[in-house]
């Protein structure tokens, strides 16, 4: 995520714990409910994350579209944690962009 800018962080903490040893650091949300927001500018927009026994929904708009739905959970969350990339749009128009995500109940 490059030029992003977050705007709201409600929920959510910054984890000083390598990710999968490529990050220095993650963000983590623990309860439904909890927020982010925050602008970029592209074409496409996806959400690399943990695959986790108890990895949940994730709702997200976009340009203050209606709320859609991304699972970061599946079947082989019972055997494994691991990095996933999720894919949040489909192509968007060039430009700056805002995205609202929430962790589903």
């Amino acid at each position: 995520m490059t030029d992003a800018f977050l705007s709201d962080f409600s929920g959510f903490d910054k984890i000083e714990k390598t990710f999968y040893g490529k990050y220095p650091h993650y963000i983590e949300a623990l309860k439904p409910g909890a927020t982010i927001t925050f602008t970029f500018t592209g074409r496409k927009l996806d959400l690399f994350c943990a695959r986790t026994k108890d990895s949940g929904d994730i709702l997200f708009s976009i340009d203050g579209s209606p709320e859609a739905c991304v699972s970061t959970w599946d079947k082989y969350c019972l055997n494994f944690d691991r990095p996933a990339i999720v894919p949040f749009s489909p192509w968007l128009s060039e430009g700056t962009h805002t995205v609202t995500m929430r962790v589903s109940d």
